[in-house]
C-alpha cells in the first residue's frame, strides 16, 4: 500500500513539476570529481571516520566510502564531504 501512495504522489508531483526535494524529503547531492559531495536534506550522521560515512535521510541512507574524508561543512541544511571519494551507495 505504501509503495501504490508513492507511486501517486510521484505521479502528482511530476505532472503538476512541484520540487521533489521539498515535497517527498528527497535529498540532493552534488559531486565534484572524486574529491567533494554536497548532501541536502538529510536527517543526521550515523557513522563518521576517515574511511566511511554513513548519512541518514528521510528515505534511506547513503554510504560514501574513501580515503581522508572529512567534513568541510556541516549544519542542519546540509553537509560538504572532502577527501577521495571511491563509491557512494545508497542503503535502505
Amino acid at each position: 500500500m505504501k509503495n501504490r501512495e508513492t507511486n501517486l504522489s510521484t505521479k502528482i508531483i511530476d505532472t503538476c513539476q512541484l520540487p521533489k526535494d521539498v515535497l517527498l524529503g528527497a535529498s540532493i547531492i552534488s559531486m565534484t570529481g572524486n574529491t567533494d559531495i554536497l548532501i541536502e536534506n538529510f536527517k543526521n550522521i550515523i557513522k563518521y571516520q576517515t574511511d566511511v560515512l554513513l548519512i541518514q535521510c528521510k528515505r534511506n541512507r547513503i554510504q560514501i566510502t574513501g580515503k581522508n574524508l572529512k567534513l568541510e561543512q556541516y549544519n542542519k541544511e546540509e553537509l560538504k564531504v572532502c577527501g577521495i571519494i571511491y563509491e557512494l551507495k545508497f542503503l535502505q
